[in-house]
């Protein structure tokens, strides 16, 4: 299968069996309020819960959760003082980025990822052909539509996984296994 924006689509990653997408997230499936917080106004329903297509988990998207964990030295707050501090040679704040990065990915388990199976309906950033919409818009599709329309923009590098981040609302489906 192909488009006119990419090249042939290969053997996709996304599992989905009887109906339900397999999806993960770093936390608990409880359902969160989401109108309050920094982020009060990203959510398109009040309750519910962000999580990623599995395997597209985005560490960025969870970085706050890490600050809980990592060394004092790879503090996020501790890096930016130093951004700000003009005397900071730029070898060191990118090794220190560096070090942050590798810290986490060799620290997973430290933090674990939630991988749970959803059956229902599903907000995306993209609609149902696969084609983006605007950063601040959702799009609300079954598991069946969506899982096609992912497969158009699956992503082929982890640094493109950000646009496979979705939204879940209680009651717009249920947990399958959790």
């Amino acid at each position: 299968m192909t488009d006119s924006y990419r090249a042939p689509i290969t053997a996709s990653r996304i599992c989905v069996r009887a109906g339900a997408i397999k999806l993960e997230r770093m936390g608990s499936l409880s359902w969160r309020d989401q109108r309050t917080g920094r982020y009060a106004d990203r959510a398109p329903e009040p309750r519910g819960i962000w999580a990623f297509v599995f395997p597209y988990y985005d560490a960025f998207f969870t970085w706050h959760k890490w600050e809980e964990v990592v060394p004092k030295r790879l503090l996020d707050a501790r890096i930016k003082a130093l951004v700000e501090d003009e005397s900071t040679p730029d070898e060191v704040l990118e090794r220190l980025h560096l070090n942050r990065d590798e810290w986490i990915k060799s620290h997973r388990s430290v933090m674990k990822l939630r991988r749970f199976w959803w059956e229902g309906d599903i907000y995306a950033r993209f609609d149902q052909y696969g084609k983006n919409i605007a950063s601040s818009a959702w799009h609300l599709m079954p598991v069946s539509v969506f899982e096609a329309a992912a497969r158009k923009v699956e992503p082929k590098n982890y640094w493109s996984s950000d646009h496979m981040e979705v939204f879940i609302a209680p009651h717009r489906g249920k947990f399958v296994e959790r």
